[in-house]
């Protein structure tokens, strides 16, 4: 059992891709932890996506059933530099259900935002 465990309670849920644009109160180089959890399918190749960090593809082909089962914690870390005060994040799906969390590190200081 994960320590934030409490992260993965939550559900972002969807059919269709989606998109988030967050915006960040300094520019500098952050790490974003996406924080992931399979909770519908139960068996590998059901749900499998591709994570954008602006234009750039930062996760490609994600199968959290193959990496790690189901209704286990999975985190991703995408190292990047913000330089507009935004961060646009873009999830392209093929499936229907998923948990998403996203939190961004500065300077080894934890900023926690919400999706």
């Amino acid at each position: 059992m994960t320590q934030d465990a409490e992260l993965y309670q939550t559900e972002r849920w969807s059919d269709q891709d989606f998109s988030y644009d967050i915006p960040v109160p300094n520019n500098g180089k952050y790490v974003l932890v996406l924080k992931f959890s399979e909770v519908y399918f139960n068996s590998p190749s059901e749900k499998i996506f591709d994570v954008a960090l602006g234009k750039q593809t930062v996760v490609k082909h994600l199968d959290i059933f193959s990496k790690v089962g189901k209704a286990t914690a999975y985190d991703e870390f995408v190292e990047f530099e913000l330089k507009n005060n935004k961060v646009y994040i873009n999830v392209k799906i093929s499936f229907k259900f998923f948990k998403y969390r996203a939190d961004l590190l500065k300077e080894h200081t934890m900023k926690k935002t919400e999706i």
